[in-house]
């Protein structure tokens, strides 16, 4: 008996010494202190311009105004204002007056950004705001009063006119959409941070807390968020600018920390060595979460220094913040900061391997200390670690690509192939989700089973490939009814009243919904964007 209830004894010893190690090490949460975040921020700058920002703001950031730059563009004018933007401004307002900006949301957005560079000048964006705000969504309501916030102001809508229609677009579920009737975690924390510098106005913090709630609700244990499936840090990034907007810190507000593991380590999984971030883990460099990564961390800097929030222009612009090479991850400086936050697949694992590896030193240290030299107290010790190593190894964690490219369908039917095109809007817009060759999903071959209709394989696609859906049909019975507003950001009545998305099974548009369109083996769906009731599609 004495000699079991040792074997007990050392078996709980180990397994306290593991955990209060493996703390330690940092697997989990992560100490983000401002140094660190500022070190990310560099990182992200070393990898985009190597660190002459300057020259990036001149030269590609300039280039690609209208398309690309706006985000970045703003997110550096909030992190130093000392950088001359002129360059950039010059290329985005000869964008503007050369091309037909149809989409209300994005015409907004260029005004934003031009005021946060000094010209508040309406002349380039069609009478912003007068003329867009509520033109398409809750989208335009945001940047409506996003740009009534910093002095842009409407002779057709006021700021309390705003906050009213966007607090009445509130669903049940305490956050907001662009249609439908479940909340969305983007929009929804989109939403918060254009409400926060309102957040003591009639009704706005009892909105603001709700979708707090919300938000905090949907977090996952690896502090990130889900998005149509798919894990992502674009997600995470609009909920951490929400929360910072507010003046609160991401790392220690309860609602945001799961077991430890803190927003900003939601994010950081997806940090990849030379400083940008991947949209899945596993994948490589995404363009779309390099940047919204760099802005909510920008904006986590802020709230740590005591500015306003990201989208609040200052009223004062800020010293130039030190940006040099030696902030970069490719450097000696930067190289522990690298090690810490640089998360590759299977990198927990190991940190849990070391864990578990010094564990058990020190144990055999204790040992040998008490005087205790059996070889079986060794022997125990490393069997314990082997068993512990081999569950810690065995444990299946799959990123979400790899999830859903591996998905298999049980007792499927056949296959079926499927396309998503928008040939029709190439060249006629700045959206920078809309690709140049016009196609958002090559032909793709998908598994179907008995009774899947086009919206199922619709959904399987968008999951499987990370493709933002989204569906204004009914909640009850949502496949049925379904009714696909936007695909890859490209959304109904963008380019005119007559414009949205339609669907051809083997060539032909059928006379009923995606969701009643039940497939066969060997057909082909291609999902079209039309400018013209779907005349200029072959409708």
């Amino acid at each position: 008996m004495k000699n079991k209830l040792s074997v007990l004894t050392r078996c709980c010893l180990f397994a306290v010494l593991a955990v209060l190690i493996l703390s330690t090490v940092g697997v989990g949460a992560e100490n983000d202190t401002a140094d660190e975040i500022q070190d990310i921020i560099g990182g992200i700058i070393a990898y985009t311009c190597g660190g002459d920002v300057q020259g990036w703001i001149d030269g590609e950031l300039a280039s690609n105004a209208g398309v690309l730059s706006e985000w970045y563009v703003l997110a550096l004018r909030q992190y130093n204002g000392g950088y001359d933007f002129t360059s950039y401004v010059n290329k985005l307002e000869d964008y503007i007056s050369e091309n037909s900006v149809l989409s209300a949301a994005t015409r907004q957005k260029y005004a934003l950004v031009l005021t946060f560079c000094g010209r508040k000048s309406l002349e380039y964006v069609s009478d912003t705001p007068d003329k867009t705000v509520g033109k398409q969504g809750i989208m335009s309501l945001i940047f409506g009063l996003h740009l009534q916030n910093n002095g842009v102001v409407s002779e057709e809508y006021d700021e309390r006119g705003i906050i009213d229609t966007i607090l009445n677009l509130r669903l049940s579920d305490g956050g907001w959409a662009l249609n439908g009737d479940n909340s969305d975690v983007d929009v929804t924390a989109m939403t918060v941070q254009v409400l926060a510098p309102h957040y003591g106005e009639n009704g706005v913090a009892e909105a603001v807390e709700g979708a707090l709630a919300f938000l905090g609700a949907k977090q996952l244990d690896g502090g990130d968020f889900k998005s149509y499936g798919t894990e992502n840090p674009e997600s995470t990034a609009q909920v951490i600018t929400a929360l910072t907007s507010l003046g609160i810190d991401p790392t220690k507000d309860e609602r945001f920390v799961k077991n430890g593991v803190t927003l900003i380590d939601g994010i950081l999984k997806y940090r990849l060595p030379d400083g940008s971030f991947c949209h899945t883990l596993g994948g490589g460099t995404n363009q779309t979460a390099t940047t919204q990564a760099f802005f909510s961390l920008v904006s986590v800097g802020r709230q740590r220094s005591g500015l306003g929030p990201l989208y609040v222009l200052d009223e004062e612009q800020q010293e130039p913040a030190p940006v040099t090479e030696t902030s970069g991850v490719n450097d000696e400086t930067s190289s522990a900061a690298e090690s810490e936050h640089s998360f590759l697949p299977g990198g927990v694992k190991v940190w849990i391997c070391i864990g578990i590896f010094f564990a058990a030193a020190v144990f055999c240290l204790i040992i040998r200390i008490k005087g205790k030299k059996s070889f079986k107290n060794y022997i125990f010790v490393l069997a314990a670690s082997a068993v512990l190593t081999a569950f810690v190894i065995f444990i299946d964690i799959q990123p979400a690509d790899s999830y859903y490219s591996g998905e298999t369908k049980e007792n499927a039917i056949g296959k079926v192939f499927i396309t998503i095109r928008c040939d029709t809007v190439i060249g006629k817009t700045g959206n920078e989700y809309i690709p140049q060759d016009g196609v958002i999903l090559p032909l793709s071959e998908l598994e179907i089973c008995d009774g899947d209709s086009v919206y199922d394989v619709l959904v399987a696609a968008a999951k499987k490939y990370g493709i933002k859906i989204d569906n204004k049909g009914s909640s009850i019975g949502a496949q049925r009814f379904a009714y696909i507003s936007g695909i890859n950001y490209l959304y109904e009545y963008d380019f005119g009243d007559l414009s949205g998305w339609v669907y051809h099974v083997n060539g032909e548009a059928p006379s009923v919904g995606c969701g009643e369109y039940i497939l066969s083996d060997g057909d082909r769906i291609e999902w079209l964007y039309t400018c013209d009731l779907g005349r200029d599609v072959g409708n």
